[in-house]
């Protein structure tokens, strides 16, 4: 899990699962494919909500510039990060109301 202490002293903690297969794919029953599938949107829409969550609370703190350049440094291209934070901050509005 990763926790980290915020101003307040609390604890803010995102923690989000995957289910590995213990077998390798090819010896995976049909079913156990089918959980792994499962498994691994979960993840993926989790990690997504926190993403957006993370880039609407940055760009509400920092500004829209200050967190474009921090998506860039992190290997994305100027079009991808003005993408994910114009997407966030509709998120955000739409959750709003």
């Amino acid at each position: 899990m990763n926790q980290e202490t915020t101003n307040n002293n609390e604890v803010a903690a995102n923690q989000v699962r995957l289910l590995l297969p213990t077998l390798p794919m090819e010896l995976a029953s049909a079913d156990e494919l089918l959980e792994c599938l499962r498994s691994t949107y979960r993840v993926e829409y989790q990690a997504a909500t926190i993403l957006t969550e993370t880039v609407a609370e940055l760009c509400r703190r920092q500004g829209r510039e200050a967190t474009e350049s921090f998506l860039r440094e992190t290997g994305m291209s100027r079009r991808q990060a003005r993408l994910e934070i114009e997407a966030a901050q509709k998120r955000q509005r739409l959750s709003g109301t």
